[in-house]
């Protein structure tokens, strides 16, 4: 009988592996605002959290930020930035729309219009 609980754990511990190592996750692209895309809000920031709530972030997925050259921009930043519409420490600022940025790490991820931040230009997003 140990025999045959050995052998069945054996069998339970090889499964698992095999469906960890060959389990992929699907990538997936989420456009910022959806169809209206990186613009100005009209009724102020919240759009984008609503937009954002109803959305699940992985590392690995993409979002587009839909904009035209020249009118906006995106930039990562951390927290403070964030809440100050701040880009003294950006990561990194995407000039060229549309701008596709890869989630790369778990987290709260902040970005914002260096242009219209303070008119609510702005995301918000919790990375799994």
């Amino acid at each position: 009988m140990a025999g045959f609980e050995l052998n069945q754990a054996v069998v339970m511990i090889v499964m698992v592996a095999y469906m960890q190592f060959h389990t992929t996750v699907a990538k997936n692209t989420h456009v910022v605002g959806g169809p209206a895309g990186w613009t100005i809000p009209a009724s102020g920031s919240h759009i984008y959290s609503s937009w954002a709530a109803t959305k699940t972030f992985n590392v690995g997925d993409d979002l587009v930020f839909n904009f035209p050259t020249g009118k906006h921009t995106v930039a990562e930043v951390p927290l403070q930035g964030y809440d100050q519409c701040n880009t003294t420490d950006r990561a990194r600022i995407y000039k060229t729309g549309p701008a596709t940025i890869t989630l790369t790490k778990s987290g709260t991820r902040h970005y914002i219009c260096t242009f219209h931040c303070k008119m609510g230009q702005k995301l918000s997003v919790n990375v799994k």
